[in-house]
């Protein structure tokens, strides 16, 4: 992905086994089947992801305008951002891709009351928008909102329901609303070796939640064992952008 800022919605193949597994499996260090962590390509959801398609290939001055505004938000220029987020809504100003990148500039800027009406209005659009779907669930976690965040990511689980970051996303929502004991029935839920380093971060936020910091680092150390670090970094920052900053690598 050519930024953390862009990717396509979560597909992957799931494994042949879901083993139920004791919080406390040795820290997650358990060898995934080689064919299983190499073989598949998987591409992340990222949580201010832009999610740019070819829904406008016919328009290459739309599409310019978008690849710019992408580049230049990357690179924390949101003056530049919002000039060519202006060019794209010119061109099509009932665009939900247009309404989604606003969002993910007001998210970069904090303002999350604005980015939940561009996601909202994004979604009013087009209702079939995963990304902006995905990112309203995101934004009402971060505004602390998480009995609304939990109903849209498991609305979202109803059209991917084998997602794991979805699970992951529930289970950090959990810790944070206190209901750690439903984040541990879901995380034993998850499949374990994933496609993803889901079930490692998982395990990980439970610990983090409990100030157990020494036992979380091994679940981050056995994730990049096994997956490679662009997976586990969108993880990382999922759980910095949710106040665990402090507490991971």
């Amino acid at each position: 992905m050519p930024s953390d800022l862009i990717s396509h919605r979560l597909q992957c193949e799931q494994p042949e086994e879901r083993p139920v597994v004791d919080v406390n499996v040795n820290n997650g260090n358990r060898q995934p089947r080689a064919n299983r962590m190499r073989a598949k390509t998987v591409s992340l959801v990222l949580s201010l992801m832009l999610a740019f398609s070819s829904v406008h290939a016919e328009n290459k001055a739309y599409d310019t305008a978008i690849n710019k505004a992408t580049k230049a938000l990357a690179a924390g220029n949101f003056a530049e951002a919002d000039k060519q987020a202006d060019v794209a809504e010119k061109i099509d100003p009932s665009s939900a891709q247009t309404a989604n990148l606003r969002g993910v500039i007001a998210v970069q800027k904090k303002d999350y009351d604005s980015a939940v009406n561009r996601f909202t209005q994004a979604i009013a659009a087009d209702e079939k928008f995963y990304p902006a779907k995905l990112n309203l669930a995101d934004v009402l976690l971060l505004q602390s909102k998480y009995a609304d965040a939990r109903s849209r990511y498991e609305e979202l689980q109803q059209l991917d329901p084998k997602s794991e970051l979805l699970q992951f996303k529930i289970v950090v929502t959990d810790l944070l609303d206190n209901r750690e004991s439903q984040a541990l029935e879901l995380i034993n839920q998850m499949t374990f070796p994933g496609v993803t380093p889901a079930y490692y971060f998982a395990r990980a936020a439970v610990l983090l939640k409990n100030s157990r910091e020494k036992q979380a680092q091994q679940y981050f150390t056995n994730a990049r064992k096994y997956y490679d670090e662009q997976q586990c970094a969108y993880f990382v920052r999922f759980l910095q952008q949710n106040g665990f900053a402090k507490r991971t690598p």
